[in-house]
């Protein structure tokens, strides 16, 4: 069967090799991902999902922040051989989109479904986040536009999110869960290998 949603999800792998020669202007990524985030399905439509997207030479501080924050945990010679080579590539990319959840709307949809036990929200906030960021992902393949996700705020404890909240005063209310790096493919993803579909799917008919 043929599908333009299945040849997107086989164009979308995770690009690590990133550059800044993206042929849509910067108005037009800026709408493409904003649009995609805005149409991602949410829990009871609460609409939990925040975006912050950073280009240019906001991605340039991004990234600084980062290695600095980094840095003050593991110590320099540790930076440098764990971490130095996947920050800088990643600095190198035309973009970052840091998915948030807002804590309150998450608050807020448990008590107005009291119904459903409150850590479902928190469960389903994490589906809505898994929604966005595909949508996004695809959106960018799409595009030919590359992009990984990766986990930096909660790789130390809180000292990354806290220094990405500071630098670009985020909301107190709003939990970093990921950062999208994105740009140019300046090399192309290792052929992706799949378990076999016994393993995988129980179809009943």
């Amino acid at each position: 069967m043929q599908s333009n949603m299945l040849k997107i999800a086989k164009m979308r792998r995770s690009i690590y090799h990133l550059g800044r020669d993206v042929k849509l202007s910067q108005d037009e990524v800026i709408d493409l991902i904003e649009n995609a985030v805005k149409l991602a399905p949410t829990p009871f439509n609460n609409q939990s999902v925040r975006a912050v997207i950073v280009t240019g030479q906001a991605q340039d501080k991004l990234w600084d922040v980062i290695r600095d924050s980094v840095k003050s945990v593991v110590g320099e010679d540790k930076y440098q051989k764990a971490f130095a080579p996947k920050v800088t590539s990643f600095k190198a990319g035309y973009g970052t989109v840091m998915f948030y959840t807002d804590v309150n709307v998450v608050k807020q949809s448990a008590k107005q479904f009291a119904g459903f036990p409150a850590i479902n929200f928190s469960e389903w906030a994490e589906q809505a986040q898994g929604n966005a960021q595909s949508a996004v992902w695809d959106a960018l393949a799409e595009q030919k536009i590359g992009a990984s996700i990766h986990h930096y705020a909660s790789l130390l404890g809180t000292t990354v999110s806290d220094n990405i909240a500071k630098q670009f005063k985020i909301p107190s209310n709003w939990w970093l869960r990921t950062e999208m790096v994105f740009g140019s493919i300046e090399k192309s993803a290792h052929p992706k290998t799949f378990i076999s579909d016994e393993k995988r799917f129980r179809v009943f008919k």
